[in-house]
Formats: C-alpha cells, structure tokens, sequence
C-alpha cells in the first residue's frame, strides 16, 4: 500500500516507517526535519521536506503521491514547553492538522475505496468538532480525571 507518512523523520515515525517497508509497504516521508533526521529514513524511502502547515506543500505532494494511506506523526511532544508557548504547540498540533485533512480532502485522486476515503475522513472532522476534539480551549479538569471511567 502506498502511505505517506508525516512526521516520518522522527523516532516514532521512522519507527513506523520500518515497520511499513518490512510489512511490504510503499512508503514517503513528509518531515520539515525540526526535530527528525533526514539519517534516520531508510535509503530506499524518499524524504520530502516540507511542513504539514503549509497547505500547498502538503497538497501538492498528495497529489502527486497519491498515497492509499496517511499516518500522521508531524507533531510537536515536549510537555514543558508546551505550557510555555501554547500557540506554537496549537498551531503545530492542532491547525497543522486540519491543515493536512483539508489537503486530503482537496487532493483528488486519494480514494482508498471510491468516495469513501474522503467521505471517512469528512465523518472524522465531523464528529471531532461535535465532540469538541478541535477546541483549542483545555478540557476542564473534572472532564479530565473522568475521562475513561464508565458512566452511572
């Protein structure tokens, strides 16, 4: 299967990338190489460096990829500065994401089943906004500590 795999410089991504290739799978990597090596890919995948927040970038790529699959790791994890600098972690995190689903979704030709591809990942976006999933506002920390305690 073709996959595009973003974040793919990274420890966790080049990980999955590994994983991927030796599963038989055809794989590219989207890195911008902030926090990934361009050594850590396998030299029979090929590195594309960009960012999943800029939108012609990644829709570009899409389009000429034409991946089956997308797995997403471009993201930012250090928990102290996070808290530091909350924009950057949003933006990175969060409007790079909806970025990257949006390309997905205007990139023709990304169908893994028909309409179906884009239509599931319509369903997605639809049901994280319901659910309040893309609020850059935290959860309140009573929602927190009941997160995954079953309901009376």
């Amino acid at each position: 299967m073709k996959t595009l795999v973003t974040g793919g410089a990274g420890f966790i991504g080049a990980t999955t990338v590994q994983a991927l290739l030796d599963a038989g799978h055809e794989v590219l990597v989207f890195d911008n190489l902030s926090k990934g090596y361009a050594d850590a890919i396998p030299s029979q995948v090929t590195l594309v460096r960009g960012d999943v927040g800029h939108r012609e970038q990644i829709e570009s790529v899409l389009r000429d990829y034409r991946p089956e699959a997308v797995l997403h790791f471009a993201a930012s994890i250090e928990a102290g500065e996070s808290m530091k600098v909350p924009e950057k972690y949003f933006r990175n995190n969060s409007a790079a994401t909806l970025t990257l689903l949006e390309a997905m979704l205007a990139a023709e030709g990304i169908k893994a089943t028909g309409k179906g591809y884009n239509a599931r990942v319509e369903a997605v976006l639809r049901e994280a906004l319901a659910k309040g999933l893309l609020n850059p506002q935290p959860a309140p920390q009573s929602d927190l500590l009941d997160a995954g305690k079953p309901k009376r």
